[in-house]
Parts: structure tokens; C-alpha cells; sequence
């Protein structure tokens, strides 16, 4: 009875509820192109515009989904949106801009901007600017942190905020090893220096500097940079519907992404400032890397396209769609994507983690390896279709596996009252340690899985099953021997680790569902 009640209330308050596919409405062509190549499930809400490059007022409009998980709030063309790297080549474009102004220029060193940092790598302070700006500095992704296990692995499994643990930039940057030089390494780290840099160089912060330069030129006065919270009206991020995550928010590498926000009508002024060369800045669109291997972009865009850097931008060449430049944008919650082609300029944002916003801007400019009259192009799209259905039921079924799986062992073992193999008696570390690691691996069940096909009531079973084997344990409890294992050494010595592991599994997953909800 108990077990009952609990799986009623659980269904009832649970935290992540699937959601409906996100349906597109605006321009009818637009939304059955992008519909073709945006599966609504992956959605929480998206925005999707299209301009052609001769005439770039002239924009379509689709839009689908909710802005966050619980309301029935619509988003549109002003709604707040994390810009994730996208704003990488606003970054590069106030380098540009500055180097055309003599303020400073692509080939100044990292030793010439910070001569009082005391860069002991001398590689490092022999990087340029341009190299910082494409990449080639050698720099990782992000600084290497005392807290690993802070700054990356609980943050990736709760969808908290990696960088709210990630060392300042600068700071690193006075350890920091360069590694393969010359090389591209995309690096978030190397993009918070630039700014710190171009901060520098200009004497003023990188905030104001960016919004003096390229931001209220453009009149995008709804691009900002948050340090606290998210702007009004935004759209929070998801790792996938219905299962919001925690924003970046750390200002000072904002010059890589992070903490940005932007709504979809002043990415669109960016790119209609870009494709009508009125744009600041726009020296960072000339190829400065070319043919660069690794860049990401291999598998996205047809065989023989050439992928070549500019200044922040990478630029496809490709023989039957001519010239796209391009860059998108993700954290854990968002995914965004900004390119023009040679005929039309195309922006998605999107708030879940599982949209692919660049498969999507890249199909939408026909550049995708399905799209245009490629010789078994319905073939491709049938075979990528079931890939992603394949993917969609395979976590729902580890989903599916980890809320069952727990339960089953607990009830059944607790009302057998022997172990699985050995056939001993349940004593009472078992006792303790079963129900412990079967309410860990609800929670991580309900922060992790996939909930995209599974109904909350599924959830809501599994929590009055654990419950329901609670009370049998603890109707067990008293009778049982403290011990009863062939090798009590052993035992005595697993039980912490597991009581560990299930009290940090549980932990991770209840500070995930906590500050999702902050």
C-alpha cells in the first residue's frame, strides 16, 4: 500500500516529463524544409531563420515548442537564447575591427600584450592573436583544474556549469604548456585569452568593448553577456526536453561563449550585417587557415568540401553549393547555428542539448552530404532516420533497464530472504546496502535517461517498487544477522564502497534535478 501511494505522488511531482515533439509554424516553406531536417523530438523550442542574401529583409520565420519544461510559453524572434561559440566570431570580428583601426594587429604575441604576465611556456608567449582566433595556438579546450572531478565530471552528468569551477584564464595562462603548435585544437580557453587580450589592448573591458565595436553597430541591444542569472523571457537550457540544465554563466570566458545571450532577430542582424558587408569587422571573414584538417565539420558537409578558417569563422568550399561560412554554438543545454551560403543566410537556435542545430543550418543551405540530387539521397535520409530512432529506443531502453533492473533485484530478494548466487542469508548490510543503490539508481534514472518516450508514470512504478522494497527491508531488519556472508572479510570491505558509491550516485543526481530548478 505503501509502494502504491508513493508510485501515484511520483508520477504525479515528477521532475522531467516528456514532452510533446516541438511542431513548427511560421513561413510554410520554411517549416516543411526544416522540418525535414529537425526531428521535433529533440526539441524543447527552435527558432529558424532564412533570408536570401539579395534581398536580406526579406527573412522567414519558423518556430516550435516551449520555452522550458512545466510551461506553455512560446518562443519567438526576442526570446533570449544561450549563444553558446556563436559568439566566438563576434570576438574575432573586434579583433578584426581593431587591427583595421591600428589598435592592434593579428600578429602581436601573447608576450607583447602580457609582457608582466611572466608566460613561462616560451611557445606559448610567442602565440599570436590570429592563432588564438583560429585555433592554432596549441592551447586545450580548457585549462587542466585541480577539481577534475568538479569541474567536468559531476557537471557533465548533472548538467550544472563546468566553467563555475574552471580556473581564470589569465591565471592559467602563466602555466600552461602549449601542446602540437600550429595545429588545430579547438579551444575555449584560447578565445577567453583573445578577449582578455583585445581588453587589454584597448584598455577597456571586454563587455563594453564588444557592444562599443560590433554589437550596437549591428543595433543587437538584446545580445548581452549574463554574470548572475539569465535575462527575462529567456529560453533556459535543456539537456533534452523536459529536463532543464544549469546555464554557463562565467563572465570571463564569455569571449569563447559562454554566459552569452542573444535572441534570434539579432542573429539575424549579424548575419544580414555580414551578407550585406556593413558589418564591423569584416576582415575576419578572409581565409587565413586553409584546408584544415579536424575541424569538426568532416561527415556534416559532402565528400571534397574543403573546411578553411577565417578569423573565428570557418568556410566550407564545396563544388556544388559554392561557399558557406559558418559557425555554431553548444553547452549542455543550448545548440545554435549561424551560416551563409552563397544564395541564402540561415540562424537556428535552439534550448535542448539534443537538437542538431548544424546538421540543420547545413541542410537547410543544402550543403548536407542528404541534400541537393545526390544519387541516394532518399537512401541516406531513410538510414539517418532509423540511426536516430535507434538512438531515441536504445536510451529509453537503458533508461528503461535502470529504473526496473534495482527494484527487481530488491523486492525479489528481500522476499526470498537469500542471496542471488551464493544463497545465503540477507543479513543486514545487504539490508542497508540494497534499497541504498536501488534509490540511487531511480534518481540517476530520472536526471540521466532518456525520458523522450518513457511516460512519468513509468518513474512513478519504479519509485513505489523501491519503496514498496524499503518497507520489506526494513519488516526484514531486526530479524536478520548483522553478517552473513562466505567471506565477511570481503563484505566488511565492500559495503563502505558501495554505500559510497550509491550515496554519490544519488548525491550528483538530486544536485542535477536541484539546480536545474534554480
Amino acid at each position: 500500500m505503501v509502494g502504491l501511494l508513493v508510485a501515484v505522488l511520483a508520477s504525479v511531482l515528477a521532475p522531467h516529463r516528456p514532452q510533446p515533439p516541438a511542431a513548427l509554424g511560421g513561413d510554410p516553406v520554411l517549416v516543411q524544409e526544416a522540418s525535414a531536417v529537425i526531428d521535433g523530438r529533440s526539441a524543447q523550442a527552435v527558432a529558424v531563420a532564412r533570408f536570401p542574401r539579395t534581398a536580406p529583409d526579406d527573412v522567414q520565420w519558423a518556430f516550435g515548442g516551449t520555452r522550458s519544461a512545466g510551461e506553455d510559453v512560446a518562443v519567438g524572434a526576442e526570446t533570449p537564447f544561450e549563444t553558446g561559440s556563436i559568439f566566438k566570431v563576434i570576438t574575432a570580428m573586434t579583433l578584426a575591427e581593431m587591427s583595421e583601426r591600428g589598435e592592434t594587429a593579428p600578429e602581436r604575441t601573447l608576450g607583447e600584450v602580457f609582457p608582466e604576465l611572466g608566460i613561462e611556456d616560451p611557445a606559448l608567449a610567442s602565440a599570436t592573436l590570429a592563432d588564438l582566433a583560429t585555433h592554432t595556438a596549441g592551447l586545450t579546450s580548457v585549462p587542466a583544474g585541480p577539481n577534475v572531478l568538479g569541474q567536468w565530471v559531476l557537471p557533465l552528468a548533472a548538467g550544472s556549469d563546468p566553467y563555475r569551477a574552471t580556473p581564470e584564464p589569465l591565471e592559467a595562462l602563466r602555466t600552461t604548456s602549449v601542446q602540437q603548435p600550429g595545429e588545430y585544437r579547438y579551444s575555449n580557453l584560447g578565445y577567453a585569452v583573445l578577449g582578455a587580450a583585445l581588453a587589454e589592448e584597448a584598455g577597456t573591458p571586454f563587455p563594453e568593448l564588444v557592444r562599443e565595436r560590433i554589437l550596437d553597430p549591428l543595433g543587437m541591444h538584446d545580445t548581452l553577456i549574463a554574470t548572475t542569472e539569465v535575462p527575462p523571457g529567456a529560453a533556459p537550457p535543456h539537456l533534452q526536453p523536459g529536463a532543464r540544465a544549469q546555464p554557463w554563466l562565467n563572465p570571463a570566458y564569455a569571449p569563447a561563449g559562454v554566459g552569452t545571450w542573444s535572441t534570434p532577430a539579432d542573429m539575424v542582424r549579424l548575419a544580414q550585417g555580414v551578407a550585406t558587408g556593413e558589418a564591423p569587422g569584416l576582415g575576419s571573414l578572409g581565409v587565413v587557415r586553409p584546408d584544415v584538417p579536424g575541424s569538426g565539420l568532416e561527415g556534416l558537409v559532402r565528400d571534397g568540401a574543403a573546411v578553411h578558417l577565417g578569423l573565428g569563422w570557418h568556410i566550407v568550399e564545396d563544388a556544388g553549393s559554392g561557399t558557406v561560412t559558418m559557425h555554431n554554438g553548444a553547452t549542455y543545454g543550448t545548440q545554435t547555428m549561424l551560416a551563409l551560403g552563397e544564395d541564402d543566410a540561415v540562424v537556428v537556435m535552439g534550448n535542448a542539448g539534443t537538437l542538431t542545430a548544424t546538421e540543420a543550418g547545413i541542410g537547410l543551405l543544402g550543403l548536407a552530404p542528404e541534400g541537393g540530387a545526390d544519387a541516394g539521397a532518399d537512401e541516406e535520409r531513410i538510414a539517418a532516420a532509423v540511426l536516430a530512432a535507434t538512438q531515441q529506443f536504445a536510451g529509453a531502453g537503458l533508461t528503461l533497464l535502470m529504473l526496473v533492473l534495482p527494484p527487481l533485484l530488491l523486492g525479489g530478494l528481500v522476499l526470498r530472504g537469500r542471496t542471488l548466487i551464493t544463497q545465503r542469508r540477507m543479513d543486514r548490510l545487504r539490508l542497508i546496502s540494497l534499497p541504498a543503490g536501488a534509490v540511487a539508481w531511480m534518481l540517476a534514472a530520472q536526471r540521466m535517461g532518456d525520458w523522450s518516450l518513457l511516460p512519468a508514470p513509468v518513474w512513478g512504478a519504479a519509485c513505489g517498487a523501491v519503496v514498496a522494497g524499503l518497507v520489506l527491508a526494513a519488516w526484514r531488519f531486526r530479524a536478520a544477522p548483522v553478517e552473513a556472508a562466505r567471506v565477511r572479510g570481503l563484505h566488511l570491505a565492500v559495503f563502505p564502497v558501495s554505500l559510497l558509491f550509491s550515496a554519490g550516485l544519488a548525491a550528483m543526481s538530486l544536485w542535477g534535478l536541484l539546480i536545474s530548478r534554480i
